[in-house]
This record gives C-alpha cells, structure tokens and sequence, in this order.
C-alpha cells in the first residue's frame, strides 16, 4: 500500500468517526496522541507518561489490571522462555503491574537476562549476505536463535533502518528447511508481506514470515529479496 493510500485509509476513519459523533455517539480514544476531534471523551486527559493499558484500565476499569501487567510487562511477557499458561496464571494472582513486578523479581530476571543473552548473540552472528539496503542472517541450529529471531529483525531494523532484514532460523528436527521472519526497512516499511508470498507465506507490509524455505531456495530467495 502506498503512502497515498494509507493516508487515504487514516482520512476514511477520520470522517466516519466524525459522524458517529454527530449522531451522539459518545466515543472514547485512549491515545497518548492528542486528537484534533474536540467531542472525543477524555481526550485531553490522557497521561503521556503511562502507557495505553494503564490509561484504559484508569478510564474503563478504574482499577489496575491483567491488562496492566501485559501493557507494562508485555514484551518480556511474550519472550517464549516460560510455557504460556504458568506465566499467564503467575501474573494472573496481581491486579497491580508494578506489584507483579516487584514480587516476581525471579521470574522477571530470569525473562530479562535470558533476552538480553539471546539478543547479544543474534546480533553477534554475521550476515550471511548483506548490502546498504538488505541483509539476511542465518541462525544456527539452537534454542536460544529460534526465540530470539522475530526480535533481532525488529533491532537490527531499529540499527539499520535504511534495510530490510531476513532472519532465517533452521527449523527444529530438519536439516533442509528454515523458519523465515521479514522485516521491511523502517525508513521504507513496505514489501514484506509481498515476498513472503512467493515462497508460500504471508504478513504485513512491515513485517512478514515464510514457515518453510528449503536450502536450496536461500539464494533464491535473496535474488528476490534484492
């Protein structure tokens, strides 16, 4: 989609909103962006030092929150270190973020530290092709690179925002086939999703995936991707 359309698609939304609310809507936006729409409930009210759950859960629930926890912890909380539903029913016993914070020190160190290594060696792994515009890294064979691969795209995309990025992780108990995640240039966040379907995936503009590419198709796919 280009910039055109996707201002286009933003102005849409703007006009329908603006009828709903001359026909009495009463519409709510929790945005820390401040919205040019006067009739907005609360919109000036909003705390741009919080985040967006803890400004629903103040304004919907008047009280703290799972959706706290997962607003302010979210990131670490989808690191898949822990089985889903144990970190799911840990965070479960708090209603306050921070409470769940300062009591689970352990589980939050652990998720921290375990990131943090990760990270470190994904960015540590040399590009197995790389240019001023693309760059693709394979991964090895290891626990620690498939966690860690839809993450390193966004870094080094956030390092490098004038490329797109593929991270090709092996995929477990095969020796010809990989994971692939895409991420579109931050300073050109398009294209993703257009070549993760030529090799049977899928995504969005920004961001993108192809379950399996065989070896043989890893040259291929840089052709393309280039």
């Amino acid at each position: 989609m280009s910039q055109h359309a996707r201002a286009a698609g933003r102005t849409c939304n703007v006009v329908v909103l603006g009828r709903l609310l001359e026909e009495g809507v009463e519409v709510m936006v929790v945005d820390r962006n401040i919205s040019t729409l006067q009739d907005l409930k609360e919109h000036s009210k909003i705390s741009s030092t919080k985040c967006t759950a803890l400004n629903v859960d103040e304004r919907v629930d008047k009280q703290p929150s799972l959706r706290g926890i997962v607003g302010v912890c979210g990131e670490l909380l989808s690191y898949p270190l822990f089985n889903s539903s144990d970190l799911f029913n840990n965070a479960a016993k708090y209603s306050r973020p921070f409470s769940y914070l300062k009591e689970e020190t352990d589980v939050i160190a652990t998720l921290t530290n375990s990131y943090q290594h990760d990270l470190e060696q994904g960015l540590n792994v040399k590009p197995y092709k790389a240019t001023e515009k693309a760059a693709m890294v394979i991964l090895p064979d290891a626990a620690w690179a498939r966690r860690i691969s839809g993450v390193l795209g966004n870094e080094l995309t956030n390092r490098y925002p004038n490329r797109m990025h593929l991270i090709l992780s092996p995929k477990s108990q095969s020796d010809d086939a990989y994971q692939v995640s895409i991420r579109a240039a931050k300073n050109n966040p398009v294209g993703a999703d257009t070549l993760a379907k030529k090799f049977g995936g899928g995504g969005r503009e920004r961001a993108a995936g192809i379950e399996c590419l065989l070896s043989a198709e890893i040259d291929t796919l840089w052709a393309e991707f280039t």
